[in-house]
């Protein structure tokens, strides 16, 4: 699916396949370099494109789940995953979203294009809800998703330590799809 950025630049989003792995995996490895929001430090993702191939082959068998991607020029840029909370029959009508977008592509869109083809997306596998944990400091990524609809309904307090032994507290948000 194709969408327009507001430098008026197309990407497009789509299904990760086999061949994307590589760039995937660069993707995360910059990601975890530039953003204190994720739950690695740089250089603990240390996967093999073989690995990866496998993780997008799991994913694409399971089907409640999802890997996409945005390319820009045929060039992977973000990605985002959907998944249910658990495939316990009591959970499965519960989704959980995470994305990933370089920050060179920051603010221009990206973002937002991912989070709407992932609610598309989650309402297509039959999910009720969708639900994501976000940095409280954040506060692009929160209002994205406020713009979307997703609701607070939980706080975890250091949630995330990180090597300097600071902490990050993080939110959790749900979308009644």
């Amino acid at each position: 699916m194709e969408y327009l950025l507001k430098d008026n630049r197309k990407i497009n989003i789509r299904k990760a396949f086999d061949f994307d792995a590589p760039e995937i995996i660069e993707v995360i490895k910059a990601g975890d370099t530039e953003s204190d929001f994720l739950v690695r430090e740089p250089n603990e993702f240390d996967i093999s494109v073989e690995d990866e191939i496998n993780y997008i082959h799991t994913i694409d068998n399971d089907p409640l789940s999802l890997m996409y991607v945005a390319t820009l020029d045929s060039q992977v840029i973000a990605l985002a995953d959907i998944e249910p909370i658990s495939h316990f029959s009591r959970l499965k009508h519960r989704g959980q979203i995470s994305l990933l977008v370089l920050e060179f592509y920051s603010n221009l869109g990206v973002g937002t294009s991912l989070l709407d083809y992932g609610i598309k997306i989650a309402r297509l596998l039959g999910y009720e809800s969708l639900e994501l944990e976000v940095v409280d400091t954040n506060y692009a990524a929160i209002n994205i998703y406020k713009k979307f609809g997703f609701v607070e309904y939980g706080k975890r307090n250091n949630s995330l330590k990180y090597q300097d032994s600071t902490y990050a507290n993080t939110i959790l948000m749900r979308l009644d799809l």
